[in-house]
């Protein structure tokens, strides 16, 4: 499994420890997708990094990192055929995947501990995507070619 891994600058070290975590897993490939140090940067820029590697295959699933995780999950979901949810709790992480099939998981920095955040993403590479999308990810997808996002 190809996961891309992007923060902002003010996540960059947390990014740095989850990108560690993630390569200690066999069958996970891990492309860091930015930023590179901990500068002031935009998290837009970033999510749209994470979100065009997987719409174009260079990675299956994606994570996302800054301070709060809003901003970042507020861009990632702008990228058509991107669906991304923040990673709170066990049971909400298992339903975007096997419910909404979300490819991108975002955390807040500031918000949940790096060891929470390690034990979410063990359970997330464990969850499998529906072998066909549900209703409730086909009206997603509508809505996108609607409204042309």
């Amino acid at each position: 499994m190809r996961i891309a891994v992007g923060s902002d600058g003010g996540s960059f070290a947390y990014k740095k420890q989850i990108i560690e975590h993630l390569r200690t897993k066999e069958n996970v490939e891990v492309i860091d997708s930015g930023v590179y140090d901990d500068k002031p940067s935009f998290y837009a820029d970033t999510a749209e990094e994470v979100g065009l590697m997987i719409t174009v295959g260079k990675a299956e699933r994606g994570i996302l990192i800054c301070g709060g995780g809003n901003g970042m999950l507020i861009a990632a979901n702008k990228i058509p055929g991107i669906r991304a949810t923040m990673a709170f709790d066990s049971k909400a992480l298992e339903k975007s995947v096997a419910s909404s099939a979300c490819q991108i998981i975002v955390f807040g920095s500031a918000i949940t501990g790096i060891e929470r955040a390690c034990e979410l993403i063990d359970e997330w590479i464990t969850y499998e995507y529906p072998k066909e999308l549900s209703e409730h990810v086909r009206k997603v997808i509508e809505l996108e070619r609607k409204y042309g996002r």
